[in-house]
């Protein structure tokens, strides 16, 4: 399972774990996933990071580890909650004005079909 980053700006790789698949199940209405852990646990979320380049040009990747209690678990992948839920509509200017600042794109190049 994926966790993703609770500041949007943040752009490093999300953090993940792993629970055994008896743990997870469907909910009622086959639209969502729940687990089953013990509020007392702790689990180990690991993220990919950028180490370094070797010789040859190629990426190093290392993995960094920690473990979390369980109840810091469920926060961080709940952290989707705490965000502001503005509408859309009542943003709707804002984003009007923000679309026509925008830099204009390019014409869109021909396909095969019409280059012909």
């Amino acid at each position: 399972m994926k966790i993703p980053n609770r500041d949007p700006n943040d752009k490093s790789p999300w953090e993940s774990f792993a629970v055994p698949s008896n743990f997870v199940h469907e909910n009622k209405f086959s639209n969502g996933l729940w687990m089953k852990l013990p509020a007392d646990g702790t689990t180990k979320v690991s993220r990919s990071m950028l180490h370094g380049k070797d010789d040859m040009g190629r990426t190093i990747w290392q993995n960094e580890s920690r473990t979390v209690s369980n109840t810091q678990l469920k926060a961080m992948v709940e952290a989707y909650k705490e965000r502001p839920r503005d509408s859309m509509l009542g943003n709707l200017a804002a984003k009007k004005s923000e679309s026509r600042v925008a830099t204009p794109r390019s014409a869109p190049k021909p396909s095969r079909d019409n280059a012909r």
